[in-house]
């Protein structure tokens, strides 16, 4: 019976460390794929998902008295701690994935926390468009969830040039995986100042953005207090 169980513990073992080097024979996907669980789970400020409910409820009158800003309010309104358990997971990948270097591991994370926050900015930008045209959960599942997330997912190199242009512009999933992967693999700064330049633009674009299309917030008069 114990002879047993240390075949199939030995049969585990190798199972394992032969997925391990498959897995890392696909090095930049496997990067990609860490850095995308680290960022969609870092997300675990759910608030700002709920952003286009409370606009359509009336509920954001809540957030618009208090002397703060509305999207940070919102954002941090509500928290999935069941995105910690991902959040975990990803960071344990991210370590593999640069093979246990401190360097390009803090680099990995620090991007990581960057490509959160612009993933909130974009998330930001469609709930409150919900002002102007209504209900923007469809708009929202098919650019981030199916879009952005799906070509993000996979290497660069197998998209053609139409593709290319696409995550590069109208869905900037590029500046969420490629670009910061190029700069961890290359450490060419090049690539680190490409990515803040167009998170930056993202972040003012989002204040921007934000500011006028809640001047055209119409109060549901749905004052609660909060603590």
């Amino acid at each position: 019976m114990l002879t047993v169980a240390k075949n199939y513990l030995r049969f585990i073992k190798e199972s394992i460390k032969c997925n391990l080097k498959a897995v890392m024979e696909y090095k930049k996907s496997f990067l990609i794929q860490s850095v995308f669980m680290f960022f969609n789970n870092f997300f675990f400020f759910g608030g700002i998902s709920k952003l286009g409910q409370y606009i359509l409820e009336g509920g954001l009158d809540t957030y618009l008295t208090q002397p703060k800003n509305v999207l940070i309010n919102v954002m941090v309104s509500g928290m999935d701690f069941s995105a910690f358990g991902d959040l975990i997971y990803g960071l344990v990948i991210g370590l593999f994935a640069v093979e246990f270097n401190v360097l390009r591991y803090i680099i990995l994370v620090c991007l990581g926390i960057i490509g959160a926050i612009f993933y909130i900015c974009i998330e930001s930008l469609i709930r409150l468009l919900t002002i102007k045209i209504g209900n923007t959960d469809n708009i929202e599942h098919v650019c981030i969830n199916t879009l952005m997330i799906t070509f993000g997912s996979y290497p660069e190199a197998i998209y053609g040039k139409f593709i290319k242009l696409l995550i590069y512009t109208i869905i900037p999933s590029a500046y969420i995986a490629f670009v910061p992967i190029k700069f961890v693999q290359t450490l060419d700064f090049r690539f680190l100042l490409w990515f803040l330049a167009v998170a930056c633009g993202f972040v003012t674009l989002t204040a921007v953005f934000s500011k006028q299309m809640l001047k055209k917030y119409e109060s549901g008069n749905n004052i609660a207090m909060r603590g």
